[in-house]
């Protein structure tokens, strides 16, 4: 049986929800990635592609018919996976997340790829014997599937779905006035994006260039500091994420930072029977170069903005999705891939569910795991938290990302300060 071609390929896009047909146009790459204590082979790599299918079947989007027992399939996921040797695993995670992916210009391949290097000599010092990569169309996955794979567990959407954490929503409005919100904000999604193809095709927030870099620590010692600081800890990592984006500085000088940070839960358009859970959120964090004070005013804003949720949000963008591709398919030569790119934010943050390594697709892989997504346009940092590391995940404009060390200098002053 031979894979499907470009022509046949296509078709299946018309099945993605409105999110997830706009992430594929952005060209969003999430990608996973975690040092192997194991020497892997090609052969490896083919079964590993295997289970990973198994467990999230809609990364095969198109190839359903190529079935699991046919022999073509190891000759096709041969054609996606990539064994290299390297001499050292210094320069990892960020050499291989920096450099550019094929995937949505390949369309005769499925819309993920997976990549391993290993050391020659064999493992070093810290017991890693190699470097594991998997890149997938951010249309197909989003974080709760990333860690709901880290355990080796079924990303399919079906009854035994379950979310790795529970609803973020703390409340919502009176009955009466949800409704309202959210008429209203279907009602603008139309003009909303109108809006944002004007803006797009007039003004280039951020050209570029874009990159990515990683800074890990303890997680212990931000349990420790959010508990000194008196804030939940999701303040403390928001804070330390726009650090790492924007540097102390900056952040003394701005008065505020507009932001959009992901939620995982139970509304997104999973609740209206589409596939992604998560939501996106807005906010304009108060913004200040200390830690405690910057760590202080997110906890505050957090507390009031999510107290209680009208609706409004959600329903604006999802008619605003649903207003793009309608105008996509009449008049597609509007679209230009700075449409797509065009964020009017000046930071994008998520915070994923725990990643936790166990079962037979990960039980080789050591903390920290590095995850997040590759996208131009956009300042973003995605923060994974493990069992003992968590990872912060940088990909933004290049001039940015000399303030991740940042990080670790700010970090290393709080850890002396006085409880």
């Amino acid at each position: 049986m031979q894979p499907p071609s470009t022509a046949d390929r296509m078709p299946s896009l018309d099945t993605l929800s409105n999110m997830q047909w706009y992430m594929y146009h952005q060209r969003n790459i999430a990608f996973f990635g975690a040092f192997s204590s194991r020497t892997l082979t090609s052969k490896d790599l083919v079964t590993t592609t295997n289970r990973l299918v198994q467990l999230a079947p809609q990364l095969m989007l198109g190839f359903e018919s190529v079935a699991a027992d046919d022999r073509s399939i190891e000759q096709l996921f041969a054609s996606i996976s990539h064994l290299e040797q390297v001499e050292s695993l210094e320069d990892f995670p960020d050499r291989w997340i920096n450099q550019s992916c094929d995937i949505n210009d390949r369309p005769e391949l499925p819309m993920f790829r997976i990549r391993a290097a290993v050391r020659s000599n064999g493992a070093d010092a810290q017991g890693r014997a190699g470097f594991v990569l998997v890149q997938v169309s951010h249309a197909l996955v989003e974080g709760a599937d990333s860690a709901l794979l880290s355990r080796t567990r079924s990303t399919s959407r079906d009854q035994s779905f379950a979310l790795p954490i529970a609803s973020g929503s703390k409340g919502l409005v009176e009955n009466g006035q949800l409704a309202l919100a959210a008429f209203v904000g279907k009602a603008l999604g139309g003009p909303a994006a109108f809006g944002h193809l004007l803006a797009a095709s007039l003004f280039d927030l951020r050209p570029g260039p874009f990159g990515y870099a990683s800074f890990v620590a303890d997680r212990k010692q931000l349990s420790d500091i959010a508990k000194q600081l008196e804030v939940r800890q999701r303040a403390l990592l928001f804070a330390l994420g726009l650090i790492g984006l924007f540097g102390r500085a900056a952040l003394g000088r701005k008065k505020s930072i507009s932001t959009t940070y992901s939620a995982i839960d139970a509304g997104g358009e999973a609740k209206s029977g589409g596939f992604m859970h998560m939501r996106m959120l807005f906010a304009a964090f108060p913004a200040d170069q200390d830690l405690a004070h910057l760590a202080r005013k997110i906890e505050a804003h957090l507390a009031i903005s999510e107290t209680r949720t009208s609706g409004f949000n959600d329903a604006l963008n999802a008619s605003a999705l649903s207003a793009h591709r309608w105008l996509h398919r009449r008049w597609p030569n509007l679209y230009r891939q700075r449409v797509f790119n065009f964020m009017p934010y000046e930071a994008v943050l998520g915070l994923i569910p725990p990643h936790r390594l166990g079962g037979a697709l990960t039980s080789h892989l050591l903390e920290p795991v590095y995850a997040g997504a590759a996208l131009e346009g956009a300042n973003a940092c995605v923060i994974v938290p493990g069992r003992t590391k968590t990872s912060f995940n940088f990909f933004a404009q290049t001039a940015n990302l000399r303030h991740v060390n940042e990080i670790g200098v700010i970090l290393r002053q709080q850890s002396t300060q006085p409880a």
